[in-house]
């Protein structure tokens, strides 16, 4: 693709040095130092890439991006800024932006990236105005934020991993809001929570009359995101039966409503996402998880950053956490210090709850302090040996030969202790003691009963 570089940047010294460096590098460009002129020099002149600083007067940058693309939906758009932050990039890229790079541009990568960008063209994107909120400028948050722009722009289907409380829901709306389908609904379901008799019903809908207590037809959940995103949290513990049918769904997106006799089939227009905080792929291993149906689930996969490895971001989430209270606190220098130094195994989620027993341990004080803080909480070590140990049974499982009689008995025995060890763990709480085995739901359960734990 010829043409030549359009540079928007309102900073004289840093539209120099920019501008020497894309000369340097053999391409023509243009400069503007605002967004007005630069829609004037788009009009009379087309460009093939566009570096757009985000800060600038009047205009900001992201507002000027789908209008430099209404002009002409080819050029590449490179959003440039010295303070990135994890939403500006979803929103660049959600509004689209090919790219997001950081100030001072580094040589060695604008080189390959400008290359890249003149041998491509531009689709155009609608812009999205609402957004669900990620908080957080850490390299790891700014490629989430990178990626999750980039998935706005597409139909794909998703499959989000990451721990526990790291915002796996949050990741999902982001997508959906800034999609094409961000006007139309966002429908979460828990598939963890759903009893096995009703998850069907509740994904699909249900007839008058098709099970007892079903007084009157009620919508599914696919219905109910017609023309929006459904999203399946913790999709690895569908029940077989449950299994089948979304597979059906996601191949055909067609679904009948439990009690609608045959032949009488819906179409629906969703986009699914899906999320896990287990690999799928072990379930698939063990036999618990229809493997086409991971394919199909996992045509993307996006990864969520556990807080351990982004602790550059708290201290802005401990502001946004504390920004929520009527009339927010202090915070003394010392608790960010003391917030670091803990492990977050429940990652941002228990961040969220440390800080709200926090402030209510603060009461009507002016000052957040350390000695408002819960005590830290970390895995009890119970429970990761517990945890450590299945893994290891489980690894044993899949790599030795057939065992003898002797063996498996022994193995089932210990098996069975270990599951009611989990059960006691948790407090009998089913879910928990299966997550923290790293077992599939529905195995788990059938494990319980063919041991009499049931």
């Amino acid at each position: 693709m010829s043409g030549h570089v359009l540079l928007v940047e309102d900073d004289v010294a840093v539209s120099a040095s920019i501008t020497a460096q894309v000369r340097a590098l053999g391409h023509p460009i243009v400069t503007a130092p605002s967004a007005e002129l630069a829609l004037d020099e788009a009009r009379e002149q087309p460009p093939a890439v566009v570096l757009l600083d985000l800060h600038l007067p009047g205009m900001d940058g992201l507002d000027l991006l789908p209008r430099l693309l209404e002009l002409d939906p080819q050029p590449r758009v490179v959003v440039i800024t010295a303070n990135p932050t994890a939403e500006n990039a979803i929103d660049a890229m959600a509004r689209g932006a090919a790219a997001h790079l950081v100030k001072p541009l580094d040589l060695e990568q604008l080189e390959p990236l400008l290359a890249d960008l003149f041998s491509q063209t531009q689709p155009p994107k609608a812009d999205s105005p609402n957004a669900a909120q990620l908080v957080g400028t850490s390299a790891p948050m700014l490629e989430l934020g990178r990626r999750i722009g980039a998935l706005a722009r597409t139909e794909s289907t998703v499959l989000i991993r990451g721990e526990s409380g790291t915002g796996k829901e949050l990741v999902a709306r982001a997508i959906h809001d800034r999609s094409a389908r961000g006007s139309g609904p966002f429908v979460a379901v828990s598939c963890a929570a759903l009893p096995d008799s009703l998850i069907e019903a509740e994904l699909f809908g249900h007839e008058k009359g098709a099970f007892t207590g079903a007084h009157q037809a009620r919508a599914g959940r696919v219905e109910r995101a017609e023309g929006g995103t459904l999203f399946l949290d913790e999709v690895g513990e569908l029940t077989p039966l449950a299994q089948g049918k979304l597979l059906r769904f996601l191949e055909e997106r067609v679904f009948e409503r439990v009690g609608a006799g045959r032949g009488a089939p819906q179409r629906a227009d969703v986009r699914v996402l899906a999320a896990t905080h287990v690999p799928l792929e072990r379930a698939v291993e063990a036999g618990d998880f229809r493997q086409d149906l991971y394919f199909r689930l996992n045509v993307v996969q996006l990864e969520v950053p556990p807080l351990r490895e982004r602790l550059d971001d708290l201290p802005q989430l401990v502001e946004h956490f504390v920004g929520q209270a009527a009339r927010p606190p202090r915070l003394a220098p010392e608790v960010l210090a003391a917030l670091r130094e803990r492990p977050w195994p429940g990652n941002v989620r228990q961040l969220r709850n440390t800080i709200e027993a926090a402030r209510v341990n603060l009461g009507d004080g002016a000052e957040l302090r350390v000695a408002h803080l819960p005590p830290a909480q970390t895995a009890d070590p119970d429970q990761g040996i517990a945890a450590a140990v299945a893994v290891a049974v489980r690894h044993a499982a899949s790599q030795a030969p057939p065992p003898s009689d002797l063996h498996a008995a022994l193995r089932a025995e210990f098996e069975r202790s270990l599951i009611a060890t989990a059960l006691e763990l948790c407090d009998q709480n089913q879910v928990a003691a299966s997550q923290l085995l790293g077992m599939n739901r529905a195995t788990f359960r059938r494990k319980m009963a063919s041991y009499g734990l049931g």
